[in-house]
């Protein structure tokens, strides 16, 4: 039987005597993904890649632990007065990351990857603040669908329940994917500097989506899916195993 490095499957027996080299931490969202896709969307994409992740990474012999996928996180204004989204506040977050870090710690564990898969989920706070209360822990955030070889793949990804997260879910979870799509029809900000970035105010959902998408879904298949998950969780294995044995992670000056 094939070994699973996912702790919800484990038992005590296997763990007892085990030394644990890095956490995987899935995070992901409670949300509407458009008409098509389940509200799970993000938790099922964090939990399936960091689990994929950590068998190829035990190949190149390290030892990872994928922890339960964390399935709420922060929304926005327009989503978050939906049925069903659940909303995490900034600070919440934080307080769970410390818990969970703080456990860690105790067990010997000093390094862990946040496997994110929801926009609205920003670590870079949460590790900073944390840091100099865990000095001790490496942590690590990983947006999958950031990784720059996904453009390469998937010509028009979208942002929310588009072209990559469709084929990623129907690689992985084909009998929750409705045939009977949206458009994803979606506007921008009425503000040059918002739209480029350099200017940053959340999105306010119901503004700039009709359907909860944005980004064209149609067209899409499992086999580009498929292409998409293999190429990721070959870098994500990769960056476990870099993570794990290289003492350094910088370069020298």
């Amino acid at each position: 039987m094939r070994k699973s490095y996912r702790l919800v499957q484990k038992n005590f027996r296997d763990l007892k005597s085990e030394v644990v080299d890095i956490a995987i931490l899935p995070w992901g969202a409670t949300e509407p993904h458009g008409y098509h896709l389940p509200y799970g969307t993000d938790s099922y994409q964090s939990e399936e890649v960091a689990a994929l992740s950590a068998e190829l990474a035990a190949e190149k012999g390290v030892n990872p632990l994928v922890l339960p996928v964390l399935p709420f996180g922060v929304q926005n204004e327009g989503q978050r007065e939906l049925t069903g989204c659940i909303n995490l506040r900034p600070t919440t977050l934080l307080t769970i990351l410390d818990d969970i870090a703080a456990s860690l710690i105790r067990q010997g564990i000093q390094r862990l990857i946040i496997l994110n898969s929801h926009g609205g989920n920003d670590f870079r706070f949460a590790i900073r603040e944390l840091q100099l209360k865990h000095p001790n822990l490496l942590m690590v955030a990983v947006d999958w669908w950031r990784h720059p070889i996904i453009r390469t793949l998937v010509d028009n990804p979208g942002d929310h329940a588009g072209a990559l997260e469709t084929c990623v879910m129907m690689h992985l979870k084909p009998e929750l994917v409705s045939p009977e799509t949206g458009t994803g029809r979606s506007v921008g900000f009425s503000i040059k500097a918002l739209n480029e970035g350099w200017a940053w105010t959340p999105r306010n959902w119901a503004a700039v989506s009709e359907d909860t998408g944005i980004g064209d879904p149609r067209g899409t298949t499992p086999e580009t899916g498929k292409i998409v998950v293999d190429r990721v969780v070959a870098e994500i294995a990769e960056l476990i195993v870099k993570l794990v044995k290289e003492e350094n992670i910088y370069q020298k000056l």
